[in-house]
């Protein structure tokens, strides 16, 4: 969010940065707010700049993510990330964090332009053995359980993520609470 703040204001922008810029796209949220095209080039090219300088030392995994994702792991079962972040960044985030020894792939937007249904089925076709019918679209926010029904895939929403109130719930996805919950629900 700091790095969202100081983009926003080395262009001039004037914006409360809050949750609802966390989830979609920067520039969707940014157009949502009624931004030209220019300035939202402006600033979210700000904002990546400024991210992978000092942003990225300040993201974590949620607590007890690691462990999960490495049991999953020993167990055989195939991890993706799909994320709305620029690809360059996605795969940043899961070698600083650990994340990334124990997935198979990090797919993220190859440009402003595609929406987490296109990264999530450039994710789907890159891997072998995965279908529609077998993966699970885990995610914290409505975008999440939107894309895992537009592709056909079963979709597990969690409540400990960046969701606005009552957004999961309206989503009408299985709601995992805690990270025994989400094991039980997988």
């Amino acid at each position: 969010m700091d790095a969202l703040a100081w983009a926003l204001a080395q262009n001039g922008v004037v914006l409360g940065v809050s949750e609802r810029f966390i989830g979609p796209p920067l520039n969707i949220a940014l157009m949502a707010e009624g931004l030209s095209e220019s300035a939202i080039a402006s600033v979210t090219s700000a904002y990546a700049n400024r991210f992978l300088e000092v942003g990225l030392r300040r993201v974590h995994p949620f607590p007890s993510i690691l462990d999960m994702v490495s049991c999953l792991y020993l167990k055989g079962m195939v991890q993706m990330i799909v994320s709305n972040r620029l690809q360059h960044i996605a795969v940043r985030i899961a070698e600083e964090t650990g994340l990334s020894t124990f997935m198979q792939a990090v797919c993220g937007r190859n440009d402003q332009r595609e929406t987490k249904v296109d990264v999530a089925t450039r994710a789907l076709r890159n891997i072998e053995h995965i279908s529609s019918r077998t993966a699970v679209l885990v995610g914290d926010r409505a975008e999440d359980v939107e894309t895992a029904r537009i592709l056909g895939v079963a979709s597990i929403a969690v409540s400990w993520g960046y969701a606005l109130r009552g957004e999961l719930q309206r989503a009408r996805a299985p709601i995992a609470s805690s990270i025994d919950c989400l094991n039980a629900l997988l």
